[in-house]
């Protein structure tokens, strides 16, 4: 029975953290092993309780950046209202959501750290803390295309909707895809960003084999 028991603990955690993750932050999961019944039955009695709505959303920035911060979507631009059910989908969602702010303001390895979510049971509401990893700040820099098979270089750096120097903006990554997609001259567009520089890999239309071309910033410029 050791380990049938050892089961219907793993499956009452599960339980658990899929109610939590439906705003039931107070359901308990209790579980009874009839070893008497034959097959050897486990029945398992859960109480959801109340959905926990959201009492409050505070995002914490790393390091210290006020300007960033302030720049940062507001609760209810993130999803994350007051006072409505405190769902994991939507607090996962929200931090994707300032990462990608966070990328569009000059942070290109910005990613969502610790995420507490603190519940309390008296008030039965729920306190989101997401924290921010900036990463350094960048801007462009310059740029080499390499490798095109029927396509001037004067046409791609004319498509470029950035200079350099600007700060980095992962929008303008998405801006660059659609510019170069519009005109039908590539079969396949991918734009990347690895850890020095956005690169995109093409196959011009009626092309035989694949052909690459890299947009390379060169050294990202810190400050």
């Amino acid at each position: 029975m050791g380990l049938l028991r050892s089961r219907a603990l793993r499956d009452r955690k599960e339980f658990i953290d899929a109610l939590r993750s439906l705003a039931y932050y107070g359901a308990t999961v209790e579980f009874e092993i009839r070893e008497r019944q034959e097959p050897v039955q486990v029945v398992f009695r859960v109480t959801p309780g109340d959905i926990y709505p959201i009492r409050s959303v505070d995002v914490e920035v790393q390091p210290r950046a006020p300007e960033l911060k302030r720049s940062m979507p507001s609760p209810v631009q993130m999803g994350l209202n007051p006072g409505t059910p405190a769902k994991a989908r939507g607090i996962v969602d929200a931090g994707s959501a300032i990462a990608r702010r966070a990328r569009e303001r000059g942070y290109p390895f910005a990613s969502v750290g610790e995420t507490r979510v603190i519940a309390d049971h008296l008030t039965q509401d729920v306190a989101v803390t997401l924290t921010l990893e900036t990463g350094p700040f960048a801007r462009f820099g310059d740029i080499a295309v390499v490798d095109l098979v029927s396509v001037e270089r004067s046409y791609v750096y004319g498509k470029l909707p950035w200079k350099r120097g600007d700060p980095y903006n992962e929008a303008l990554l998405d801006e660059l895809r659609k510019r170069l997609s519009e005109p039908r001259l590539f079969s396949v567009i991918r734009v990347d960003r690895s850890s020095n520089w956005p690169m995109t890999t093409q196959r011009p239309t009626g092309a035989a084999t694949w052909k690459a071309m890299s947009w390379c910033t060169g050294s990202w410029g810190t400050v």
